[in-house]
């Protein structure tokens, strides 16, 4: 899990280094409602930069929706609203940095 002030947002890496951050978090850390249906806040993003993964959980291993670091960065640029969008862009640009260093 990446921290970040008041979350924690669950990652996984792909045998080919490929980081993916579980949307749910990416969302809840952008504070976008994710209650009905969080899809709807990824149908601009390209196939190419989300996907199902099975990440590791307290309960278990389990099936979630993820985003790639550039989709999470895109999502942070949509919203222009808050100043904590550039809170979470400089918190994902530096743990990317972590993700892509832990996978080599």
């Amino acid at each position: 899990m990446l921290p970040f002030p008041g979350y924690s947002v669950r990652y996984t890496v792909d045998p080919d280094g490929t980081a993916w951050l579980v949307a749910r978090d990416v969302l809840a850390i952008l504070d976008l409602d994710v209650s009905k249906h969080p899809g709807r806040w990824l149908n601009r993003t390209p196939d190419a930069e989300r996907a199902y993964r099975h990440v590791p959980s307290v309960s278990g291993t389990q099936r979630y929706s993820v985003v790639s670091i550039p989709a999470a960065l895109a999502l942070t640029k949509r919203r222009r609203k808050r100043p904590i969008d550039a809170t979470v862009r400089a918190f994902l640009n530096r743990e990317a940095v972590h993700l892509v260093r832990r996978a080599d």
